[in-house]
């Protein structure tokens, strides 16, 4: 079926993948805990899902909004995936450590690159429900998860020019000390990502349907 200008974005199971991975590998990303099992210690396995949300990412084609810098945020994602799992597990290694950090930013990069998708495309198909939903998605990461991500590495790496007795392992302590129904908060933003691809799924669905009966 020849795709109509006014919704382009596809293929729709590629959003299906890029949301559920994205829905199953946050919980592993900002509580490392979560991984621990009966069965072992599954948080190694947190590349997974992660390799899924950006192999639906680098799929999706004909998009209202050039898809280069989103795309080159998953594939950044995919290389240090590994990392923000070891970087959590191994915290004496600086290396790991370093990485590990860098894989989260870039990650919450690669999650307003996918708000700004699906606004983008949620404009094109004239949905101001859904254009709302994603600005507000984008609020959302800004206030409850970049600004305390980067306020905790911050006050890190201040504490490690100005206090002397600083080393790596107080990253991960510093963690530890935020009470823990506040380290909820970042699941929040990173799950509406996924919400905000299923909505945008829905849209595009309906509007194909729609045109179909139309013709």
């Amino acid at each position: 079926m020849p795709v109509s200008q006014a919704s382009p974005c596809r293929p729709l199971w590629a959003l299906d993948i890029a949301a559920a991975g994205t829905l199953l590998v946050c919980g592993l990303v900002f509580l490392p805990g979560a991984g621990r099992t009966p069965l072992g210690d599954l948080s190694g396995l947190l590349a997974v899902p992660a390799w899924g949300a950006c192999l639906g990412v680098l799929l999706l084609r004909g998009c209202a909004r050039p898809l280069f810098r989103l795309k080159l945020a998953a594939l950044v994602v995919a290389g240090l995936a590994p990392f923000a799992s070891w970087g959590v597990r191994f915290s004496g290694s600086l290396f790991l450590v370093a990485n590990g950090t860098l894989a989260s930013f870039v990650g919450v990069w690669f999650l307003f690159e996918v708000a700004e998708m699906v606004a983008a495309e949620a404009e094109r198909l004239r949905n101001p429900g859904l254009v709302a939903a994603a600005r507000k998605g984008i609020v959302y990461l800004l206030y409850f998860l970049l600004i305390p991500l980067a306020a905790l590495h911050v006050s890190f790496a201040l504490s490690c020019f100005v206090g002397r007795a600083a080393i790596v392992e107080d990253l991960r302590e510093s963690w530890h000390l935020i009470p823990t129904p506040m380290r909820w908060l970042p699941l929040l933003p990173v799950a509406n990502v996924a919400r905000l691809l299923w909505l945008l799924r829905g849209a595009l669905w309906s509007h194909a349907t729609t045109e179909i009966e139309g013709e």
